[in-house]
């Protein structure tokens, strides 16, 4: 739980099949003082919110010294634990220092792209849950008499100099580059989520190149339903989002306009009143995730 002023010392990320371990350190941390974010000491603070937005928040670095990933090969393959640690990631690039602290549930293979060689990480078995809360503990310490508060990135980034700029778009702004990236960033976040979905009864298969995106949905060993993202032929520097039964049909055009607030190049997407929101590459994947799971509901009615 939290203490008084609001923070914790570390939040813990980890796949369901490690939970035994894991709330076993929780609560020894618990026992040395060490303030700890567990999900299930949360429920009465999480009930009724988006809990995808308020664990990016946490593991985002919203008043958090530390994220401690229990790394496994049900983590590498979940859809959730890794949406969690690329959150802890985004914050640990732009921090620096060591936010993130590693510890490896078993002999998995940590692929280099997701854990730097260099970075000195645990093995679970080499510590009982309480030897392990005993490390975190001088750690968190340690920690404490450096300074190291708990910040929300963005008080980080406002604490910068700078001078005030225009807040419009700068002369080398590049739409293209930023539907790649976007592009790019959908294709990822497609592929990790539809791993969940041999659960509900569907196969999805998701393959991404630098000119489109494609899921395609199968029931029964039948494709049911498309969701392809590609480059435009008809509107300049766009995406169209298609869904459907093959062929899918257009269901939208995504552009990209000058957030000025962000400094950034940001994504708009549909037509009429539902286009006038502005978002973030990650925004943008998940209003697609979205789009799938609605239809996989739809079609269970």
């Amino acid at each position: 739980m939290t203490d008084s002023s609001g923070t914790y010392d570390v939040a813990v990320s980890f796949s369901g099949n490690q939970r035994d371990y894991v709330e076993q350190v929780v609560r020894a941390c618990e026992g040395l003082g060490v303030v700890v974010f567990y999900d299930r000491d949360e429920t009465v603070r999480l009930w009724g919110k988006n809990v995808i937005t308020e664990l990016r928040r946490v593991y985002g670095g919203v008043a958090v010294r530390h994220v401690i990933p229990f790394l496994s090969e049900d983590y590498i393959a979940g859809a959730y634990p890794m949406d969690e640690f690329y959150a802890a990631m985004t914050v640990s690039v732009r921090r620096g220092g060591d936010y993130i602290l590693p510890v490896v549930m078993d002999d998995v293979e940590i692929p280099p792209e997701l854990l730097n060689p260099a970075i000195i990480y645990l093995r679970a078995a080499d510590h009982s849950p309480e030897e392990l809360a005993r490390l975190v503990a001088r750690k968190v310490a340690l920690s404490r008499a450096e300074g190291h508060e708990p910040r929300e990135v963005a008080d980080v980034v406002a604490e910068a100099p700078g001078p005030r700029l225009p807040r419009v778009a700068p002369v080398h702004f590049d739409p293209r580059g930023v539907l790649a990236d976007a592009m790019t960033r959908v294709g990822q976040v497609l592929e990790r989520h539809s791993r969940l979905l041999p659960d509900y009864g569907f196969a999805c298969g998701v393959q991404a190149s630098e000119t489109s995106v494609q899921l395609v949905l199968a029931e029964n060993g039948r494709e049911v339903w498309n969701l392809a993202l590609v480059w435009s032929r008809t509107v300049p520097d766009s995406l169209e989002v298609r869904l459907g039964p093959w062929p899918p049909a257009v269901d939208g055009i995504v552009t990209v306009h000058w957030d000025a607030g962000r400094r950034k190049g940001a994504l708009r997407y549909g037509d009429g009143p539902v286009a006038s929101a502005l978002f973030a590459a990650d925004e943008f994947a998940e209003s697609l995730w979205h789009k799938v799971v609605d239809f996989i509901e739809e079609d269970r009615r």
